[in-house]
């Protein structure tokens, strides 16, 4: 594979004084020297000079979408045309987008700005799927239609330029044509309708496949896109195209993800994968066999058996306290197991609690739609659906993805019936197919 090249020194060479070999995605230098290459300063001209985004790294938050929206018309922020739209973009990817993404929205290890913006810089598919994803976020947080128009158009480019570039085996090799599918999934996801995530996952575990051994760095790249696999499956009828013994080989020797993009801790998710696994192996979903719900009712024990995640603080522990419980909700409805209702309100609970304790509006709030969901279609109480409908109003309008408002859709469907439907009935109801609550 050709080598690729930024146009300028890397930040860690800038602030050493080093001559910088200025190679994509880390320099030749810090790798040599074995101290971490902070990636490269990303600059589009245009923005810096523009409204209330002259001179700084971010954004205003968005604390109220319709008031943000008058300030955008009222000439207070941003104005953006048609042909500075691309630079606002990407600008408003790396300083609002991206740290979106990652559960902690303060880590400075973040692979979007390090690793897949930089890409982006050499790639026209990579960079028009930026754009498509930063357009959608800034669509769903402003309620700003002419931004998701915005959106499709960035998002029809890429797969344009992606098709053209997949002609040859050469080109396929690359790792931005990885890094484009995982960002066209994200647009998707945010987009909350329509998606096409089954021909991205086929066409990623074909590219997987035939780069081999050659991975991104951290195998984040292909990590992210089988977790994402994965957790789709599970909520729709679909067959993930990746199973916990690829999680596993993704992973490597180390017990955690590489980088802090995934909510559910590897010894939960591995789980999550096997069950899916497990349902879908099933020539009857409704009958499982003696041997099946074995294997599932020694999952349940172990997932309840792992040792709590305290390493990373308080927040942390809430979230994933709040997904251990959620997977056994998940695993009792998917397989009709039989459960009290002590149990099933023990559970609920546990999740009310631990999705309560943390802090909204943030990345750890952000990313408990999963155990949320699943503790949703548990609530009888009309104060905790009232509370889940006001954190889903913030968790959209902070997380910008509008999957959010989808899964609300499908729990008010359920609150408003008087049957306690099965975890399958959900799967093949209408409104479900492309739900994906994570």
């Amino acid at each position: 594979m050709d080598r690729r090249f930024h146009g300028a020194a890397c930040k860690t060479c800038r602030r050493r004084g080093r001559k910088c070999t200025r190679e994509l995605p880390k320099c030749s230098t810090c790798l040599a020297k074995g101290i971490e290459c902070e990636g490269y300063a990303l600059k589009w001209s245009g923005l810096a000079s523009r409204g209330k985004l002259a001179g700084k790294s971010s954004m205003p938050a968005a604390s109220d979408p319709r008031s943000e929206r008058d300030k955008v018309v009222s000439g207070d922020a941003p104005v953006v045309t048609h042909e500075d739209a691309t630079e606002f973009l990407l600008d408003y990817h790396l300083f609002e987008v991206a740290p979106r993404l990652c559960i902690d929205n303060e880590t400075m290890r973040n692979p979007y700005t390090q690793y897949i913006l930089p890409l982006a810089v050499q790639d026209p598919a990579l960079l028009y799927a930026c754009a498509a994803l930063a357009a959608c976020h800034f669509s769903v947080r402003l309620m700003d239609p002419s931004f998701h128009v915005q959106s499709l158009r960035f998002k029809g480019k890429a797969m344009r330029r992606l098709q053209e570039q997949l002609w040859a085996e050469q080109n396929a090799l690359d790792e931005s044509k990885l890094a484009t599918i995982l960002m066209l999934t994200l647009t998707d996801l945010c987009l909350g309708g329509y998606s096409n995530f089954d021909a991205h996952f086929t066409a990623a575990r074909k590219l997987i496949d035939l780069r081999g051994s050659r991975k991104t760095p951290g195998a984040f790249v292909e990590q992210y896109i089988a977790w994402l696999d994965i957790m789709s499956a599970a909520s729709t009828t679909r067959k993930p195209k990746f199973n916990s013994k690829d999680i596993s080989l993704l992973r490597g020797h180390s017990s955690e993800w590489s980088y802090d993009v995934f909510p559910c801790p590897p010894d939960q998710f591995e789980i999550v994968a096997t069950l899916v696994e497990l349902h879908r192996s099933l020539d009857d979903p409704r009958d499982p066999s003696l041997e099946v719900l074995t294997k599932v009712y020694d999952l349940k024990h172990k997932v309840l058996c792992l040792p709590m995640h305290t390493e990373r603080g308080e927040s942390w522990l809430h979230v994933t306290e709040a997904y251990r419980h959620a997977i056994v909700l998940y695993m009792v409805r998917l397989f009709d197991l039989t459960s009290d209702e002590d149990e099933i309100l023990w559970l609920t609970q546990s999740v009310f609690h631990h999705s309560k304790s943390t802090p909204a509006s943030t990345g750890w709030a952000d990313n408990i739609l999963w155990p949320l969901f699943h503790a949703g279609l548990e609530f009888r109480d009309e104060r905790r659906k009232q509370w889940l409908r006001e954190r889903a109003a913030l968790m959209q309008r902070s997380g910008g993805f509008r999957n959010v408002d989808t899964v609300m859709s499908t729990l008010e469907r359920v609150w408003a019936s008087e049957e306690r439907l099965d975890y399958l009935s959900l799967l093949t109801s209408e409104g479900l197919g492309s739900m994906v609550p994570v």
